[in-house]
C-alpha cells in the first residue's frame, strides 16, 4: 500500500513539473515562436506588450 502512495505522489510531482514547465515555455514564447504555432498577430502583440510592460504587471501575472 505504501508504495502505491510513493507510486501516485511521484506521477502527481511529474505533472505537475511538466505542466509548469509548459506554462513557462509559453509565457518565454518570442512573438516569431507564437506566429509558427499559428497564433494571430494581435494576440502576439498583446504578449508581446505584456512581456515589455512594468514589473508591477509582471509579478501580477504569477510566479511562472
Amino acid at each position: 500500500m505504501g508504495l502505491v502512495l510513493i507510486g501516485f505522489l511521484f506521477l502527481f510531482v511529474f505533472v505537475a513539473l511538466v505542466l509548469r514547465g509548459r506554462a513557462v515555455r509559453r509565457l518565454r514564447a518570442t512573438p516569431q515562436d507564437m506566429l509558427r504555432a499559428g497564433v494571430d498577430s494581435t494576440s502576439v502583440d498583446s504578449h508581446q506588450a505584456a512581456r515589455n510592460a512594468s514589473g508591477q504587471t509582471a509579478w501580477m501575472m504569477g510566479p511562472f
